[in-house]
């Protein structure tokens, strides 16, 4: 069974609620804004540390202890970007945003080579740019000088 298509499927419907959510602090109120940039910092702390989980499916492949070192090593930083959003959401946005950018860099030199999974990785890169667009829409809001409050 080619499971490629579903998780490509899947990798969509992600983004699209990463997109959802950088869209709605610009349409809405500045207290509701603020409360859904700190759920996509989270979600994007909980997404990322999936992401670094889903290395232990190269446990039959060589270098196995390599990749669970790296599994485990991505998911604890993401584990630790929602704990850094309680007290920093711009913070928390940018660690995740370089694990993500990482997690792809890793991906791609270990499966270049597998034909099979071509197109999984296409679907990869852009999920992973679309997702730093969105990343960088938060960060613009956070400091957008309109919303800045000097009183």
């Amino acid at each position: 069974m080619n499971s490629i298509p579903i998780k490509n499927q899947f990798i969509y419907l992600g983004v699209a609620f990463f997109i959802l959510l950088s869209i709605m602090p610009w349409i809405t109120n500045k207290e509701l804004s603020f409360k859904i940039i700190h759920f996509y910092s989270m979600y994007f702390g909980v997404v990322n540390t999936f992401i670094g989980g889903s290395f232990w499916w190269n446990s039959g492949l060589k270098d196995s202890n390599y990749n669970h070192l790296i599994a485990i090593t991505a998911s604890l930083i993401a584990c630790s970007a929602i704990f850094i959003s309680l007290s920093s959401v711009t913070l928390s946005i940018l660690v995740n945003l370089m694990l993500l950018n990482l997690l792809l860099l890793y991906e791609n030199n270990f499966l270049r080579d597998k034909v099979k999974f071509l197109e999984y990785i296409d679907t990869r890169k852009m999920a992973t740019y679309l997702v730093t667009l969105t990343a960088i829409l938060q960060i613009a809001f956070l400091f957008n000088p309109y919303l800045i409050n000097f009183s």
